[in-house]
């Protein structure tokens, strides 16, 4: 993803299969300060996530749970990590991410 504006924003440049299958919608193209719409609170929550990629140029890594559906949700597992690019001793300019996901029903995506 792009950093936009020094962190202000970020912008979903390239996004797998796995990963619109995984949060049940496509982030390609889409900025950080639209993932409300789809949903709520998740943009303050990917967020505590970029800041320190991108201000302490650290690797972050995580793995959980993600809900998906309001009613009866459903959850798949995940594990990822986040890596700062940018020229050296300089600004975060993009982050790169690699997840995993654990599908219901043992399916691996």
């Amino acid at each position: 993803m792009r950093v936009v504006d020094n962190g202000a924003d970020y912008e979903y440049r390239i996004v797998g299969d796995a990963h619109t299958v995984a949060h049940g919608f496509c982030m390609q193209g889409k900025l950080l300060s639209q993932m409300d719409e789809h949903a709520p609170g998740y943009g303050a929550v990917l967020r505590t996530i970029y800041e320190p990629v991108v201000f302490q140029r650290v690797a972050f890594g995580l793995r959980g749970w993600i809900a998906r559906g309001e009613e009866e949700p459903e959850f798949i597992h995940s594990e990822s990590v986040f890596l700062p690019l940018g020229p050296e001793d300089e600004t975060v300019d993009h982050i790169l991410n690699f997840s995993a996901y654990i599908l219901p029903r043992g399916v691996y995506a």
